[in-house]
């Protein structure tokens, strides 16, 4: 199960607040699930969920992701609860936060892999980062859109759900890499606020070209999709990596 909860949020006039506060966020999820479920979140390598906040015309929404059944079972139903209907951030007082709408967009693992099969990708994907990237490598952050760091981790991600079905081999990597180039970039560097921590990132666009067979674009393309869900980078539970595939090709 692919899940995505999108919430538009009604914030009050006296609150300062910004998309720093999206690692906020994080914490009033673990308010909202079962103790047990939150600890097994806490020692987990990788969570099945990813959230961020993004500004609007209106106002602030703010998304929670599951892609995987625990995770929706877990998460996104606790959260489509009628009595959720606001909370308060720490740090700010006792000032709520209410919410207005809540809509539900939920898709089966398996028409990804129907996409897989029965309709070819482009050669060109435009990936949009909504909300501040990055990496961590032996320490560092690496915040650029390094190919192999991202293929790595988007994979990494998907054999994380459920279902047990895994996609990552180096083979398979090393033959991705191969294949694809960046050809078009159009990115900032950002800072992504965590609770006095300010982790560098980027946001932006990206397209990439990829060569190789039908098969091969089309695993791609299964991959990105999939993305949109579970986030590329770290801290996508706190509201780092939040991703589009966008149609427009790039050419």
């Amino acid at each position: 199960m692919l899940a995505k909860l999108i919430m538009e949020l009604d914030i009050p006039d006296e609150l300062n607040f910004s998309i720093n506060k999206s690692s906020l966020l994080h914490g009033v999820i673990m308010e909202q699930i079962d103790s047990e479920y939150a600890e097994k979140l806490h020692e987990n390598r990788m969570n099945p969920f990813s959230m961020y906040l993004t500004r609007t015309k209106s106002g602030f929404e703010w998304t929670v992701c599951a892609y995987s059944e625990e995770a929706y079972s877990n998460i996104i139903e606790k959260l489509m609860c009628s009595h959720f209907d606001g909370f308060e951030l720490k740090h700010n007082g006792e000032v709520r936060i209410g919410i207005k709408s809540k809509k539900l967009e939920t898709k089966k693992k398996s028409e990804l892999m129907d996409e897989f099969y029965d309709k070819d990708a482009e050669r060109y994907f435009n990936i949009h980062f909504r909300t501040p990237t990055s990496f961590k490598m032996n320490g560092r952050y690496i915040f650029y859109p390094d190919m192999e760091l991202m293929y790595r981790n988007i994979m990494n991600k998907y054999n994380n759900s459920s279902d047990g079905v895994s996609v990552y081999d180096e083979d398979t990597l090393e033959q991705i890499l191969k294949n694809s180039r960046i050809t078009k970039y159009n990115l900032r560097s950002v800072l992504f606020h965590m609770e006095g921590v300010k982790i560098p990132a980027f946001t932006g666009d990206i397209t990439i070209r990829v060569n190789g067979t039908d098969t091969m674009r089309n695993f791609v393309r299964l991959l990105f999709k999939h993305s949109e869900y579970s986030g590329i980078g770290i801290k996508c539970s706190l509201g780092m990596g939040a991703v589009e595939l966008r149609k427009d090709d790039g050419r």
